[in-house]
């Protein structure tokens, strides 16, 4: 799936996207990090590709947790890794 490669570039790119998020803060959990991270990946799908429905195919056909099943079984550890790296000081 082409959208999982948005998660990378996201982390790839973080300073853009994070560069003034309190990890600690807005994301305590991984799994908060998890819900926010894929809101992102949406968004930057839709906004890179024009595919506004991408969200709505996710909900309503795939379902939000095989999605998240499929991102953390294809990237699970570089996101993981990020997450705490981010939230090492909380």
């Amino acid at each position: 799936m082409e959208i999982m490669n948005e998660g990378l570039d996201i982390i790839d790119n973080a300073d853009d996207f994070y560069w003034e998020v309190n990890f600690c803060y807005h994301y305590p959990t991984f799994g908060r990090f998890v819900q926010g991270f894929v809101f992102d990946i949406v968004q930057q799908y839709d906004s890179s590709y024009d595919a506004s429905e991408v969200g709505e195919f996710i909900d309503d056909h795939l379902g939000y947790e095989t999605f998240v099943n499929i991102l953390l079984d294809t990237h699970g550890d570089k996101i993981k890794n990020f997450y705490n790296k981010r939230t090492q000081d909380c």
